[in-house]
């Protein structure tokens, strides 16, 4: 079904290698959100959707990059499906018990960045890591772009709290 929504033999090949590569990891995350099977598979089909109406901003298969925008949009769609079935409440508890997994030789800013919450860490990751724009990550988290804005800005100063003088030049 994905592939006839795709124009060119080149973007088809690309989305079938990252559908295989990831599929799983994108089902586990969903999982841990929704705690559902049906539900986890609803939110896996939904980010695959936007993948491919967004595949020209995927340089390429593997990489960090890539990885990590396949995971934000599938936890984000879990989490949206979250809402649509049960109590705000319970989805804070849920967005709680994520973590993002660093490398251990990330550094300072990895691990000021692991303190941060979870939005800051997205919004963080997929506007100076991938390069997406403030107009693009609202699309993304269902947000408008100047509550994107307004939560890198936030980010950066909760960062500039967290970092040593000496990393930040202050």
């Amino acid at each position: 079904m994905y592939l006839a929504m795709i124009g060119s033999d080149d973007d088809r090949a690309k989305f079938e290698q990252i559908y295989y590569k990831y599929r799983n990891l994108m089902y586990h995350i969903a999982y841990q959100v929704t705690e559902n099977r049906e539900d986890a598979e609803d939110a896996v089909q939904q980010a695959f959707l936007y993948v491919v109406e967004n595949l020209g901003k995927v340089d390429s298969v593997s990489g960090a990059r890539t990885r990590s925008f396949l995971s934000i949009i599938t936890e984000h769609k879990a989490i949206d499906i979250v809402r649509k079935r049960r109590p705000v409440i319970e989805l804070d508890a849920a967005e709680k018990e994520l973590a993002v997994s660093l490398p251990e030789d990330s550094g300072e800013l990895a691990r000021a960045m692991a303190k941060l919450p979870r939005r800051y860490q997205d919004v963080l990751l997929l506007h100076y890591h991938n390069g997406y724009s403030a107009r693009e990550i609202a699309k993304m988290l269902g947000s408008s772009p100047a509550a994107v804005r307004k939560s890198i800005w936030r980010a950066k100063e909760a960062l500039g709290k967290l970092l040593p003088e000496e990393v930040t030049g202050a």
